[in-house]
């Protein structure tokens, strides 16, 4: 099921993810999020948390929710990082 017109948010904390990546990840990360905005469906499943979804690009990995037609970026962070963060995230939406 492929809807067309996704809407995009983010977490409020994803900007603070992003001020932290150096040039080059936010270059991959934005492209990524563009991939993700094109088929959020084709990445994979988290298992633990509902309609949610990971993309692995380089050393980040960006985890976002899916709720209705909006697709909503929980965390931007290196992977060592990103699944401690995830959880408090997930429940304040």
């Amino acid at each position: 099921m492929i809807i067309l017109g996704w809407n995009l948010k983010s977490h409020p904390k994803v900007k603070d993810d992003i001020s932290l990546l150096d040039g080059r990840d936010k270059k991959i990360a934005r492209k990524a999020i563009d991939k993700i905005k094109e088929n959020p469906l084709r990445c994979k499943h988290l298992k633990f948390y509902k309609n949610t979804y990971r993309l692995r690009v380089g050393k980040i990995r960006i985890v976002y929710l899916i709720k209705e037609n909006t697709i909503w970026i929980l965390i931007i962070e290196k992977r060592s990082k990103v699944y401690s963060s995830l959880s408090e995230r997930y429940k304040s939406l």
